[in-house]
Formats: C-alpha cells, sequence, structure tokens
C-alpha cells in the first residue's frame, strides 16, 4: 500500500504568539501581532500571501499557502524563513512552506488622499451659532 502523508508546515506556529518573526536569509525582523493589520491572499496568485504588519508589507511565496494563512488569521504563526531549495524536492510536493521573503516599507497614506470633513452630501459644521466668517 502506498499512502500519502498529509502536508505539514515547514514554519513554527504557538497558540498566541505575540509576535511573528519572517527571515528572508539576510534579514529576520520580528513584529508583534498588536500592529498586525491584514493578510491577503488571492486566487489569481495562489502561491503569494501579502501581510501588512507594523509599517511593513511583507509578501510571501511559497508552496501550498492554506497552512501559512490560516496560521496568519489565527495569529499562531511564530516564524517563517525563505527555503528555496525545498520548491525542488519532490518529497515537500505535500507540505506549506515559503521560498522567497520580500520586505516593502508601508507608506502613510498622504493627506491629500484623507477623506475632510464636512465634506460630502451631509456637511458638519464645526462653527458655533451666530458665528460670522
Amino acid at each position: 500500500m502506498n499512502f500519502e502523508r498529509p502536508g505539514r508546515p515547514i514554519f513554527k506556529t504557538t497558540p498566541r504568539a505575540p509576535s511573528v518573526t519572517f527571515d528572508d536569509g539576510n534579514v529576520r525582523l520580528n513584529l508583534p501581532y498588536h500592529d498586525y493589520v491584514e493578510a491577503c491572499w488571492t486566487y489569481r496568485e495562489p502561491d503569494t500571501v501579502t501581510v501588512k504588519i507594523a509599517k511593513w508589507i511583507v509578501a510571501l511565496r511559497g508552496h501550498n499557502m492554506n497552512l501559512l494563512f490560516t496560521a496568519l488569521e489565527e495569529q499562531s504563526l511564530q516564524s517563517v524563513k525563505a527555503r528555496p531549495k525545498l520548491a525542488l524536492d519532490p518529497k515537500q510536493e505535500m507540505d506549506s512552506y515559503v521560498v522567497e521573503i520580500t520586505f516593502l516599507p508601508l507608506q502613510p497614506t498622504p493627506a491629500a488622499n484623507l477623506p475632510k470633513r464636512g465634506m460630502g452630501t451631509g456637511q458638519l459644521s464645526l462653527k458655533p451659532s451666530g458665528w460670522e466668517a
């Protein structure tokens, strides 16, 4: 009989992790979950998960990303390291792992793009009654 083993995560998890460490092979970046904004995993790019956390966008490219995305949703991902050599090993086909991590600084929203107070259908007046402009 030939039984396929279930896929396993090639990253560390722990219940209620206080922070997550991303290691691209050059830099280890540890960020607290209380600064976690969101994670995005699109059907159009099933090998990439993008995470907004603290002042960073962290792009994770890998294989079988469902386990990694679930760990992010649960905030149980403790650490993940880019392991590009795993993509060459057919024995890793069932596993969930990351082959590349990219760090991008999160750009602040320019003030020109922020909504302006009182600009809409129901304008809000901040002037006291009887105040002359």
